[in-house]
């Protein structure tokens, strides 16, 4: 048998040989200071998907981007961050870090959004090809709608009598529009409660869901609705009277 207590002095007498003269150090990210922040668009809406660079990469220790936060460890001293998305303007910040700091970020999107705002009248359309089995008069539905935009951000309120009164956000980037028709509790169906939940009578009602992208024009805006229509009795649903698809969506000012 090997004589384990041989290491074991060996290693009491290097501990001994360093004495208090030589405390274990910290690892250098142990002691630098923190650069973090938030990158938003106009209106503090959240940007994510981004790219950051340290233009003085050398200084860095960590980079860490979730979602639109960022979070970087550095050697104190001027510190210069770029950061880039397609569809924003490039943006350049220099911030001198003497401690930890925090520093949000604003980038503007290339196209400016365009105006939607107002009442409007939206008109959905089952698809077709999937939802023949829906009642031809559930298949082409119009419900009031007041959009409220302040820069990308929209708001859309669900106002239609027909609806239970719910309030969705949205954005619009350049023509583009784009909501969802659910909250985001992910409770209901697995996707959250609806924002198109129709009363058609005391044990009827009509349930849509999906993401919404569409084009803004002049008068109003067309495009498409991915997701479900479900017809429900007492509370569940009617297999055949629900269908999936690719539904059209419209808007046409009140």
């Amino acid at each position: 048998m090997k004589n384990r207590l041989v290491p074991l002095l060996a290693l009491a007498a290097l501990v001994s040989a360093c004495g208090d003269d030589n405390p274990i150090q910290p690892t250098p990210s142990q002691s630098l200071p923190l650069l973090s922040g938030t990158v938003t668009e106009p209106g503090g809406i959240a940007v994510r998907d981004y790219s950051l660079r340290i233009a003085d990469s050398e200084r860095t220790q960590v980079i860490l981007v979730d979602g639109p936060d960022y979070r970087v460890l550095v050697q104190p001293g001027p510190v210069t961050l770029e950061v880039t998305k397609e569809g924003y303007q490039p943006k350049t910040v220099s911030i001198d870090v003497q401690g930890n700091v925090r520093h949000d970020i604003e980038v503007e999107p290339v196209t400016p959004p365009a105006t939607f705002i107002g009442p409007f009248w939206m008109t959905l359309i089952a698809d077709p090809a999937t939802c023949g089995a829906l009642p031809p008069d559930l298949r082409t539905r119009r419900y009031a709608v007041d959009v409220g935009q302040t820069g990308v951000a929209l708001t859309l309120h669900f106002s239609d009598p027909a609806l239970t009164g719910q309030k969705r956000d949205g954005r619009i980037h350049g023509s583009t529009l784009s909501f969802d028709l659910w909250d985001s509790d992910w409770f209901y169906y697995g996707l959250g409660s609806p924002s198109i939940e129709e009363k058609l009578d005391d044990t009827h009602r009509l349930i849509v869901l999906g993401s919404v992208t569409g084009t803004v024009s002049g008068t109003g805006a067309t495009g498409k609705l991915s997701g479900v229509w479900r017809v429900e009795e007492n509370l569940v649903a009617v297999a055949a009277q629900s269908c999936s698809g690719v539904h059209g969506v419209r808007f046409d000012r009140r």
